[in-house]
Formats: structure tokens, sequence, C-alpha cells
């Protein structure tokens, strides 16, 4: 490594939040359906529900993961 990058940092900072943020988003977009609309069948809560989380808890820790690997 040649040095630290801190802008190369603030952004994969900022990209970590924004995953967890559409994680949660997807999670609220689930409940309000289940809430707001009687029509909309339960599995297509279930799912939007179980990928916000799934996007919440594994995808950064992939990124990140993947970030350590690349050689630089």
């Amino acid at each position: 490594m040649s040095g630290f990058d801190e802008s190369k940092a603030k952004e994969r900072f900022m990209l970590l939040n924004l995953v967890r943020l559409a994680g949660i988003s997807l999670v609220l977009i689930a409940i309000a359906f289940s809430q707001m609309d009687p029509n909309v069948p339960a599995a297509l809560n279930i799912v939007l529900s179980l990928t916000g989380m799934g996007i919440f808890f594994f995808w950064p820790r992939r990124l990140a993961s993947q970030w350590k690997s690349e050689v630089e």
C-alpha cells in the first residue's frame, strides 16, 4: 500500500451507509405495504423484509471483505 487515501475511505464509508439505508428502506416498505393495503400478498412482504435484512446485515460485510482483498 502506498498511502492512506482519505477520499477513497470517505466514499467507501458513504457506500456502506447507503447500502444499510437501502436495506432498512426495504423493510419499512414491507411494513407499510402490510399496514396500508390488505390486497398485497403476505409472501411479498416476507420477501421484501428478508431481502432488506439480508442487505442490511450481509452486504456491507461482503463489500468490506472485497475491499480488503484488493491489491493496491
